[in-house]
């Protein structure tokens, strides 16, 4: 071990007298090492940090399913408040079943008024997930003791934002929805809610509530499909167990209940697959192999550079052999010199590291749910420390082993100068073919993937969202009992926000394109009746004046638009998206046409609708979604509000103003969500960007070194071929035919590793076409200009030592030893 040591500090010094040779390995490595080092920490807190609750492997996410929704949204509906009191009293196999309903609050007791996006639980959810309070008590009180039903839980970083993070807060009060809550507990630091949907859903709730019996009161809430359940599976239960037992339940259901409940089953899943969906799981691995691959090149990059340097020390190497260094020694000596290497690279890589997750984190790419939670943890640090070991082995065992077989009387002729081996030469070769595959696999990825992006970008949306602004409302039931007095505010304020300077037309909606979907079943007259629980749905969007169209840029295609006085009274009437209508009615006009909605026990009389206009279609869940049949009528449910106000200004300049106008008909009213629409967009496509951009650095990365290799290696060529290129000169070789010579050896390691690339890269894109949009994996097209784009940069990388070539004195050359 002290030889070790000893060989550490000969590297040390040995390595000061090679700056640039330092400078170069040490940047390079800095790069593989660093980008590889946060990648691992984006996958390590994505898909390696456990979930923060007891045994997280018996938790389980329970749904209503059905197939009539479509895959997306018929796989994963959440579960009526009347199913889950029936699933909680009727499963067996589950330690115990609870749930949770989002809730928003308005915050009045701040300076400003609040939003405050929230939760009602059972009074069980948080011991069901196994997580204790930092401070105080969770909501199992409210179970027992009907006077602690108004108690509120805070998440940890309310606590911190609102009340300094100071304990005395137990106790204390906060006015929501215009109801004094008392404050009963804090939840702990790392608590948060796994994402659901296959990964694409991020709940955080920052105040938790106890449900109450009056929050289920009105029969239309206790159906309404809202509740995200969570199971724990009892002692020596199945998955397959908890998924038969709850398909026999909700079967029981749908014939107990048809009107609520057929044509709906219920889906379990374990929790690891909701928090974290396969699409961003294939999205990082094709990440990390992707820097992998540029840590590779960085490696084979050095390695020519340290068999470069070998043949230069070759003398050197002879005479430790000849005084007695055995193989064992001169390979310890040259690993230790790659181990300073990789040492101070990977340090410089930390640094690196860290400047990329700060880029990562303000991305914000949809798919990372819990983007705070990225950073240089011990397992990043333990993982480039591997990686630190490995590279120094990779880069530093082929000279190592090439200086070991030196031929020591051989050596110690050349008295001078230096030579390449004719085994390290081909080794240098073999080197550069390899670099040149692999960047051709992952600028064929790079350029899938941004040929990806800008199909996204192109995409139609079906509106305008230029120049457009929104934000939303929730009104509280205290000062805005019914639907009549929230449209009677609606109307207060359009008149205000059209009276200001920049505002072409406002409209009220519950929901805008991209940003929220609601479903309707209902049945068509003319039509056969079909079977309970198979109806065709379709989106719905409720709005409140008939700007709605003109504000968001929707055109109508046929038919007419809603009067005010239409809208106001709710009159049966509906607009179809041309989707609906080409589905229903393919061979006739949807004007006039009329669909009846299925009856409820609420509403057991079915009420018909006349079709009076047809919209084009918009994207309502992303880009990258198929449109889908909607059906826009006039609002029914106003619990919660979306304002669109189209401008002639820059929307920014509009949001203050907006704000006073609404704040001067109820002050203590929150306005929140305040984005345009052309950020509703951006924040729906910034996975794609995140992916895009990764892959496009790491591509232009591998390119980089490739070129530098490719020069590296021809350099030394010519310095090696010296005395031979000056001796067919002097006997009368043209300039033209030295460059052929030195071009056609970088050419056709070139072109080998080109065609081993684009082989690999369309084997690897047929597999990975899933994540590509608008571009087929197979297109000739790509792969030729991948394959030009490296051939031009390759050829760049060669011209330089060629030209070096020409300029060979032969009489200089004839002198070279």
């Amino acid at each position: 071990m002290s030889s070790f040591f000893a060989d550490l500090g000969f590297a040390f010094r040995i390595l000061r007298k090679s700056p640039l040779f330092f400078a170069t390995v040490v940047f390079v490595l800095a790069l593989g090492i660093g980008a590889n080092s946060a990648v691992f920490s984006v996958v390590d807190a994505v898909l390696l940090h456990a979930l923060p609750y007891r045994q997280p492997d018996r938790l389980v996410m329970l749904w209503e399913k059905n197939p009539t929704l479509g895959a997306f949204v018929g796989d994963r509906v959440p579960a009526a408040y009347s199913n889950f009191i029936e699933w909680r009293k009727r499963a067996t196999k589950f330690a115990a079943i609870a749930g949770f309903a989002d809730a928003n609050f308005n915050l009045t007791s701040a300076p400003e008024p609040e939003r405050i996006s929230g939760a009602r639980a059972s009074a069980n959810f948080f011991e069901t997930l196994g997580v204790q309070p930092r401070l105080g008590t969770s909501l199992a009180a409210a179970a027992t003791d009907p006077s602690r039903t108004q108690v509120v839980l805070l998440s940890d970083t309310f606590f911190k934002n609102h009340f300094g993070g100071q304990p005395n807060v137990l106790g204390q009060k906060l006015t929501l929805n215009d109801l004094a809550y008392t404050i009963v507990g804090v939840l702990p630091p790392d608590f948060h809610l796994p994402a659901s949907r296959d990964g694409s859903e991020q709940r955080k709730p920052d105040l938790w509530v106890p449900f109450t019996p009056a929050d289920n009161s009105d029969p239309i809430e206790f159906n309404r499909r809202k509740m995200q359940v969570y199971g724990r599976l009892a002692d020596g239960v199945t998955l397959t167990q908890a998924r038969a037992e709850m398909a026999a339940i909700a079967q029981q259901l749908a014939e107990e209940n048809p009107t609520v409940d057929a044509g709906f089953a219920a889906n379990v899943f374990p929790i690891y697959v909701e928090d974290v969906g396969q699409e961003l799981k294939r999205n990082l691995t094709v990440l990390l192999a992707a820097v992998g691959f540029v840590l590779l090149i960085a490696c084979a990059n050095i390695a020519s550079l340290m068999l470069s340097r070998a043949a230069i020390r070759e003398r050197e190497m002879a005479i430790r052999k000849a005084l007695g260094a055995g193989r064992a020694r001169l390979i310890s000596q040259l690993l230790a010199e790659g181990l300073v290497l990789s040492g101070i690279g990977a340090t410089l890589g930390l640094l690196f590291a860290q400047l990329a997750i700060t880029l990562f984190v303000a991305m914000k790419p949809a798919g990372i749910n819990r983007p705070e939670e990225i950073h240089l943890s011990l397992a990043v640090l333990l993982f480039t420390t591997g990686v630190a070991i490995g590279t120094a082995v990779l880069f530093g065992i082929a000279p190592a082993l090439q200086a070991a077989r030196a031929d020591v009387n051989a050596a110690l002729r050349h008295t001078s100068g230096w030579r390449a081996t004719a085994p390290s030469g081909r080794l240098r070769h073999l080197l550069i073919v390899a670099e040149v595959a692999l960047a051709s696999v992952l600028l064929i990825g790079a350029t899938f993937m941004m040929k990806s992006l800008v199909a996204v970008m192109d995409v139609d949306p079906g509106f305008r969202p230029d120049h457009l602004l929104t934000m939303k409302f929730s009104m509280p039931p205290s000062r805005y009992p019914s639907n009549a007095t929230i449209a009677g505010f609606c109307r207060q304020a359009l008149e205000k926000i059209a009276a200001l300077p920049g505002v072409k037309s406002a409209s009220f909606s519950d929901g805008l394109p991209l940003t929220r979907i609601r479903l309707t079943k209902f049945t068509v007259d003319g039509q056969p009746e079909p079977k309970r629980g198979s109806e065709p749905t379709a989106d719905l969007r409720g709005i409140v004046n008939p700007d709605y169209f003109h504000t968001i840029g929707l055109r109508l295609i046929e038919g007419r638009n809603f009067t005010a006085d239409e809208l106001n009274n709710r009159r049966p009437l509906v607009i179809v998206n041309q989707a609906l209508a080409q589905k229903l009615w393919p061979n006739e006009s949807a004007v006039g046409q009329h669909l009846r909605s299925v009856p409820s026990k609420t509403k057991p009389v079915p009420t018909v609708s006349t079709v009076i206009g047809v919209v084009a279609n918009t994207h309502q869940l992303s880009l990258e979604e198929g449109t889908r049949p909607e059906i826009t009528k006039p609002m029914v449910d106003y619990t919660q509000l979306t304002l669109a106000v189209r401008t002639a200004l820059d929307p920014d300049s509009l949001v203050r103003p907006v704000k006073e106008a609404i704040w001067s008909i109820d002050r203590a009213l929150p306005v929140f969500e305040l984005q345009t629409m052309q950020q509703v967009i951006d924040d729906s496509t910034s996975q794609r960007r995140f992916d895009a951009f990764l892959m496009g650095t790491f591509g232009f990365l591998a390119l980089i070194l490739a070129a530098v290799g490719i020069y590296g290696v021809l350099s030394s060529l010519v310095a090696q071929r010296t005395q031979e290129i000056g001796i067919r000169i002097a006997l009368g070789a043209q300039i033209r035919d030295v460059m052929v010579m030195i071009l056609s050896q970088g050419v056709r390691m070139v072109a080998l590793g080109l065609l081993i690339g684009i082989a690999a890269g369309f084997a690897l894109s047929r597999f990975l076409a899933s994540l590509f949009f608008g571009v087929s994996a197979t297109s000739p097209v790509t792969y030729g200009e991948v394959a030009l784009l490296l051939l031009g940069t390759a050829a760049f990388a060669c011209l330089l030592p060629a030209l070096r070539a020409t300029r060979v004195n032969p009489i200089d050359a004839l002198r070279y030893e």
